[in-house]
């Protein structure tokens, strides 16, 4: 299991990687067995690596100038992370 600090550096990539648009780089930072879980806002939950990375895509799609800062995460176990994201300036 990734430490914290594995962990972190692994959010940081992902955030970098999303923000600069680079999808495939991305869908590497996640699992085959990824879930991206945007129903509290009505989006749906998105399960699998290709699913996650076609949701990425769409959102930013429909954006100009997007980007994603992270303001807090925790690694809930196995594998698991949760992300809290700043509100987005897109």
């Amino acid at each position: 299991m990734p430490t914290e600090s594995a962990i972190s550096d692994l959010t940081r990539q992902m955030t970098d990687a999303f923000n600069r648009r680079d999808f495939d780089s991305v869908a590497a930072l996640y699992s085959q067995s990824a879930v991206w879980d945007t129903s509290a806002i009505g989006l749906g939950v998105h399960e699998g690596q290709e699913a996650v990375l076609a949701f990425h895509e769409d959102w930013q799609r429909a954006y100009e100038d997007y980007e994603m800062v992270i303001t807090d995460f925790e690694e809930i176990g196995n594998g698991i992370t949760i992300t809290l994201p700043e509100r987005s300036r897109g």
